[in-house]
Formats: C-alpha cells, sequence, structure tokens
C-alpha cells in the first residue's frame, strides 16, 4: 500500500476510535441523572469547543454551501412567481380589454334596438 492510501486509513481509523473513544467517555462513564446536571452541559460544550476549534472552517464552508444553494432556490422561486404574477397580469388585462369590447357591443346594440323601437313606433304614431 502506497504512503499517501496509508496516510488517509490511520486518518481514518483513528477518527473512528475517537468516535468510540468520544462515545465512551460521555456516555458510559455517567448515570442519566449526571447526564441531565449543569456539569455534564458545561462537559458537552467544552468538547463542542474542541469541535468547534478543529472542525470549524469546514462547517462555514459547508454551512456557506447550504446557504447559497438555499439563495439560488429562492430566487429562482422568486423568479417564478415574478412571471406568473406578468403572466396574471397579461391576462387579466386581456380579460378586462374583451369585457370593454363585449360591453361596448351591448351598448351599441341597445342603443341600436332604442332607436329602432322609437322609429318603428314614430312610424305607427303617425
Amino acid at each position: 500500500m502506497s504512503k499517501d492510501i496509508q496516510k488517509w486509513v490511520d486518518a481514518s481509523i483513528k477518527a473512528t476510535e475517537l468516535k468510540f473513544a468520544l462515545e465512551q467517555v460521555l456516555t458510559k462513564n455517567f448515570s442519566h441523572e449526571e447526564m441531565e446536571s449543569l456539569k455534564y452541559r458545561q462537559l458537552l460544550d467544552t468538547v463542542d469547543q474542541y469541535l468547534e476549534h478543529v472542525m470549524g472552517a469546514y462547517r462555514k464552508e459547508k454551512e456557506e454551501k447550504i446557504r447559497e444553494a438555499c439563495e439560488k432556490k429562492i430566487n429562482k422561486l422568486e423568479e417564478e412567481v415574478d412571471t406568473l404574477r406578468k403572466e396574471r397580469d397579461r391576462l387579466s388585462s386581456k380579460k378586462s380589454s374583451w369585457w370593454n369590447i363585449r360591453s361596448a357591443t351591448i351598448v351599441a346594440m341597445g342603443a341600436f334596438l332604442i332607436e329602432l323601437v322609437r322609429l318603428i313606433l314614430s312610424f305607427i304614431g303617425g
């Protein structure tokens, strides 16, 4: 096995051993009542700070990638909403212009019929 591969294998083994050792220290040596105590919470905070010290840059990079992905999705959804609003407004204006033409036609036909009735009545009435 090459040195590069062996380095990664060793690191993986050590990380796994640390995981089990940390689990052993934090869970197996304490009772349920002790795990609910303030001292235990302080111990967890200390371990969390150690991990943050080691993993901080990785966590920030990971969070930034998640944030960027969410922002892209939000921007895409905002664009879709804007497109749908424009389409709704366009359809609404077409509908209202169609309604205006329809109303104008009805009014014109009504006026024409009224004048026709007046004309007929004027011929009948003399």
